[in-house]
């Protein structure tokens, strides 16, 4: 029935999504924490993961984990302004494993790079999918209006180089900055925590903004505490303004709990103006987030009573697998031609 519901919501206004590792570590790319583990163990402990495992038992966040790493990385010198180094190593063990790196997609690999894609990660294969929309001779594309944003809370770039590898139209235009306009051809997609390529481009600032990136602690805290920041003035006004399906995110992280409390509460106060009185917990469910079940009946019912209150209903999946499969079927609600695009 949730499955149905977000139909239904896509259908009629449209959603945005918000999406995490999951979308990536079919390519071969780490999450978060496997990413500062590599850091740790070859930058620090000479290739042993024992230090690193004694941070974590020791309480240090990863966050506070990275503030090590950029702090070690920038030398005897110390010079804290410079963070260059820091950046090289998080994008060079980012993209380690994945093939395009650091030579990029040309003109001459690109197909081969489009059924790398679509053998190896068919979660972002299908995200990408839901983003286009075929045009009468199926021959080129435009965007599905229906998708009014894309948050993503990762560092790579492999969803939007798909997407104009895929479909040869620059569908996505990517936001690192919260002063950016939207672009009515293209959907922007919004980089919480910065943007990182993995071609020649790599470093060029006119392409990207490494020191957007935030990875320490101190960025955490210079960016939650700016109130026209990407994450609490975009992201909120969004959670507000449409509906949202989390893809790839295990939803347990305290700062998009928090945004997800403040835009149920303005759905609430909405509510309440409106002279809709008693509000039930049903009316205020507008978010949905994909989780794949832990085995454990009771530990999922648990992070059900978790989320319903934020205002999120679970979408519950047994395997990753079957994401392609619900997200073709959120596109086939409309009648669109979803082999066109797949």
């Amino acid at each position: 029935m949730s499955w149905e519901k977000l139909r239904e919501i896509y259908a009629q206004d449209g959603i945005f999504l918000a999406l995490g590792a999951g979308i990536s570590v079919g390519s071969q790319l780490p999450n978060w924490r496997d990413l500062l583990q590599r850091l740790v163990s070859i930058d620090l402990d000479k290739g042993d993961n024992k230090l690193f495992e004694d941070l974590r038992n020791h309480g240090l966040s990863l966050p506070v984990i990275a503030s090590l790493l950029e702090e070690r990385s920038s030398g005897p010198e110390k010079r804290s302004s410079d963070r260059s180094k820091f950046i090289k190593r998080v994008r060079e063990e980012l993209y380690r494993d994945f093939p395009y790196y650091p030579e990029g997609v040309t003109r001459s690999n690109r197909r081969r790079f489009v059924q790398y894609i679509q053998k190896t990660n068919p979660t972002l294969r299908s995200v990408a999918s839901l983003c286009a929309i075929p045009r009468e001779n199926r021959r080129t594309y435009e965007t599905n209006k229906r998708i009014q944003a894309i948050v993503t809370f990762n560092l790579d770039a492999l969803l939007q180089t798909y997407v104009y590898a895929r479909y040869e139209k620059r569908l996505l235009r990517t936001i690192e900055r919260p002063s950016a306009s939207r672009n009515p051809e293209k959907i922007n997609i919004y980089h919480m925590h910065g943007f990182l390529q993995f071609d020649p481009k790599a470093g060029d600032p006119s392409k990207e903004a490494p020191d957007a990136a935030i990875l320490t602690e101190q960025d955490y805290f210079d960016f939650f505490n700016e109130p026209t920041s990407l994450f609490n003035y975009t992201f909120l006004y969004l959670l507000c303004e449409f509906s949202c399906l989390f893809i790839g995110l295990s939803m347990l992280d305290d700062n998009i709990r928090r945004l997800l409390h403040y835009s149920k509460m303005e759905r609430l106060r909405a509510f309440i103006s409106e002279g809709v009185t008693p509000v039930s917990r049903e009316k205020l469910i507008r978010h949905y987030a994909v989780l794949k079940r832990s085995g454990n009946i009771r530990v999922d019912e648990a992070i059900e009573d978790t989320l319903d209150p934020l205002g999120t209903r679970v979408l519950w999946v047994d395997d990753y697998a079957e994401i392609p499969t619900q997200i073709e079927g959120v596109y086939r609600s409309v009648g669109e031609n979803w082999e066109a695009v797949f």
